[in-house]
């Protein structure tokens, strides 16, 4: 069957829903003139279409926020992870430094500094909150 083009005016709001993702317009405005030539203009048959269009647009919007939750889920997983991985290296730290001077002369400490991309300050902070 042949197709033919038209233009049309819309209104803002109308132009930027049609061209949203997902959006086939033609089919969309080929679908509503019918329904509204085949009922002649039956307000009840637009809402139905209307209610029907909603449904789609919410079933796709669940669909991207379970992508989203997944997501979060990794995010929070990874850092939990890094956590973990810190309070590892901080207990490796204190029984590498155990028994020494903590002071930055001493190149134990200055690696773990380093190791740890701290101070001598927040060194000490760290090596007291893990007894």
């Amino acid at each position: 069957m042949s197709k033919d083009r038209r233009t049309v005016t819309l209104e803002p709001e109308v132009n930027k829903y049609l061209k949203t993702d997902g959006v086939n317009a033609s089919q969309l405005i080929n679908r509503l003139v019918k329904n509204h030539q085949s009922s002649g203009g039956d307000k009840r048959d637009m809402l139905q279409l209307r209610a029907e269009q909603l449904r789609s647009d919410i079933d796709e919007l669940e669909g991207r926020l379970d992508t989203k939750e997944s997501e979060l889920e990794r995010v929070e997983s990874q850092l939990e992870d890094l956590s973990s991985e810190r309070e590892d290296q901080i207990k490796v730290a204190k029984a590498a430094l155990d028994g020494e001077k903590i002071v930055e002369e001493n190149t134990k400490v200055r690696f773990w500094m380093d190791e740890l991309g701290v101070s001598l300050k927040e060194l000490n902070e760290l090596l007291e909150d893990t007894t």
